[in-house]
């Protein structure tokens, strides 16, 4: 309701309560009067009461209802539909350790063979066992040989026969000692001359104490039982030269020698495979002798080799007597 239309309805309001007044008997006393004032007072009053609080609940733009002032309630603005959301992929969660984690459980495992005592091999299975069976006692030697030139045979002296064409007739020999601990057992060996100009005149053999390791004629060699190559110069005396081919210890790896007359390379490999037969005849470990034995057979510039130095290494196992 504006201010205009509160004035007019407060204008009918007055003139109906003198209308009001005027009925009222004109004889009355003056105490009447003043009650009918008072009466016609209180009927106004509780009007006026209304229409002064309607005014000022619409000054503060308020609403006026059933003698009551409220505020305006704001209309309800429905939200735009908002776009559906994309489903994001659940997010998986971290693992986090754990304060204690489980040890991981690991196995022992023991080693069948036991490692003490080791006693000594006896036979060829025994030393391959023990080449074989305990690496962690495998220990290595290294040593250096000196072989002197030399040239010319003693032809019916020192067990040497008199010169025949074509015929094993006299030998000359050079030795070095390669020694091991006492109580030990070869499991390999190599042999390798520093030069490639190794040069002999009329045969060569390599020997490990009275086991040949190669020979450059076939016929300079028997066998034994067990089919061990060996040199006896007794048993080969006088006997005609062979095919002259160059023979190595079965079993070997490498077998690299010169031919008659011919310069070369001396490289040869024995794993303990092939040296164990050798081995379990060896009684003297100590002085295990490297013979290099050149033969002849009619004149002076037989029996002859030329200098060399042979680098010798190879591993052995020490054991219990």
């Amino acid at each position: 309701m504006d201010i205009q239309n509160y004035k007019v309805l407060l204008a009918l309001l007055v003139i109906s309560c003198g209308k009001t007044t005027k009925t009222l008997d004109k004889s009355t006393s003056s105490e009447a009067k003043v009650i009918e004032s008072r009466a016609a007072d209180a009927a106004v009053a509780p009007v006026q009461a209304d229409l002064q609080g309607e005014l000022e609940c619409l000054r503060e733009n308020h609403i006026w209802k059933d003698n009551k002032c409220s505020r305006p309630t704001k209309p309800k603005v429905e939200q735009p539909a908002t776009e559906q959301k994309q489903e994001q992929p659940p997010v998986v969660p971290t693992p986090t350790a754990s304060k204690d984690p489980e040890p991981v459980k690991t196995t022992q495992q023991t080693d069948p063979k036991p490692k003490q005592p080791i006693s000594t091999p006896k036979t060829k299975a025994e030393i391959v066992n023990l080449c074989e069976s305990f690496p962690e006692k495998i220990l290595s030697m290294s040593k250096m040989l000196h072989y002197a030139d030399t040239e010319g045979c003693q032809f019916g002296q020192n067990g040497n026969a008199t010169p025949k064409n074509l015929h094993h007739t006299a030998r000359k020999e050079q030795s070095q000692i390669l020694s091991l601990p006492q109580n030990a057992t070869l499991c390999d060996l190599s042999i390798v001359s520093l030069t490639d100009k190794v040069r002999y005149d009329d045969f060569f053999l390599l020997l490990l104490d009275d086991y040949v390791l190669v020979t450059s004629d076939d016929s300079l060699k028997y066998k034994d039982a067990s089919g061990l190559m060996l040199w006896d110069f007794d048993r080969v005396k006088g006997n005609p030269f062979g095919a002259g081919e160059v023979e190595c210890l079965i079993h070997h790896t490498k077998c690299e020698f010169p031919e008659h007359d011919e310069e070369g390379k001396v490289n040869l490999e024995f794993p303990f495979g092939a040296l164990s037969n050798i081995t379990e005849k060896i009684s003297d470990v100590e002085n295990i002798r490297i013979r290099l034995i050149t033969t002849g057979d009619n004149n002076d510039k037989d029996c002859k080799h030329s200098g060399m130095d042979l680098q010798i290494t190879g591993s052995y196992v020490p054991h219990q007597p």
